[in-house]
């Protein structure tokens, strides 16, 4: 029988970048003493990166991509995901009832493209369901929403631009509720939804997530059964919007978009165009990827995630810092693309 770690390695070496450095030289009848040769590395190297032991560098993923004649975004996109340990920028819950899938589809409907694409933002569906009745559930979700849903182990990081399923537990199972769990991970950057349902508890939930900054939604109520948690929810006062579930998009899409500027106003020469050459020209001499052909939009919030997780009062200090340093190349690098 495997242990965890060895189902884990496993796991990463089926769908991360080794898998595709194995496959593609494979394909290409490449034998890592050529490969390592071609790099300037060891054939050891080689080894570990398609086993998942290690991983290479941008700059070397650049020149596997060459070799191999793949896309470097492609390589590095698989990069980053392994490394991807915090959650997105922007975290959206959204607590449903299993028998109210049809607000839920509303709700994405109404979310405009761009916050997926753009800002960052990863989805959590919280809903209470049977065990037995968890997989159709998944795939009806699937279904109604057009997009691939993941499921979502307790306590762990939310890819950003995608939907991820939580699955409810009773309240005397989990040392902590839906929203607080928000609160915690997020803050400010927490957005919070109440599309149908209602636990016991939850108004001490609602007062942690308000008393942590973040935007709380609650679905209008039109007198059908079963809205008896909504109600109270709108009668604590601390809801931000009671809406209906197609204007719920629109609402959030604002609220994001004012939260991401707020945070690039603290760096007045993020507009700066020769600044942001040299930015990108740097990224494309050390990583080998033309950044000029991504959305600005993307640039940006990759540059913004950057600059918060460096100690530099303008992007001038901050780009002098990334011409010098490839590590940061790299991270600047996978913040945009993963």
């Amino acid at each position: 029988m495997r242990n965890d770690r060895g189902s884990e390695r496993d796991e990463r070496r089926g769908s991360g970048v080794g898998s595709r450095i194995r496959q593609k030289r494979a394909e290409q009848n490449i034998s890592q003493e050529y490969l390592a040769e071609q790099l300037g590395v060891s054939r050891q190297s080689i080894s570990k990166w398609e086993n998942g032991q290690s991983d290479p560098s941008t700059k070397k993923l650049a020149q596997l991509a060459q070799i191999l004649k793949m896309d470097v975004s492609e390589l590095i996109q698989a990069s980053a995901k392994e490394k991807r340990q915090t959650d997105p920028g922007f975290l959206v819950g959204v607590e449903v009832d299993s028998g109210d899938l049809e607000s839920l589809s509303r709700f994405f409907d109404g979310m405009p493209e761009d916050i997926y694409e753009n800002y960052n933002t990863g989805f959590i569906v919280y809903c209470q369901a049977p065990a037995r009745e968890r997989a159709q559930i998944k795939k009806s979700m699937e279904q109604q929403l057009c997009r691939p849903i993941e499921l979502l182990a307790e306590g762990a990081s939310v890819p950003k631009n995608s939907v991820c399923l939580l699955w409810g537990r009773k309240r005397r199972e989990c040392q902590e509720g839906f929203f607080q769990m928000l609160a915690r991970r997020k803050g400010a950057d927490a957005v919070g939804v109440m599309l149908s349902g209602g636990r016991d508890g939850f108004a001490d939930e609602l007062q942690e997530f308000q008393a942590g900054g973040g935007l709380l939604l609650v679905r209008e109520t039109d007198g059908t059964p079963g809205e008896d948690g909504r109600a109270a929810a709108a009668q604590t006062g601390m809801c931000d919007y009671i809406v209906s579930a197609d204007e719920m998009g629109k609402r959030i899409a604002a609220h994001i978009r004012r939260r991401f500027h707020e945070r690039a106003q603290r760096y007045p020469d993020l507009q700066d165009e020769e600044i942001f050459g040299r930015i990108l020209d740097c990224l494309m001499r050390n990583t080998g990827v033309h950044f000029d052909v991504y959305r600005e939009e993307i640039v940006m919030q990759g540059l913004v995630c950057r600059l918060e997780q460096n100690p530099f009062g303008t992007v001038d200090a901050y780009a002098r810092y990334l011409e010098a340093s490839a590590e940061e190349q790299n991270l600047l690098a996978e913040s945009i693309l993963s």
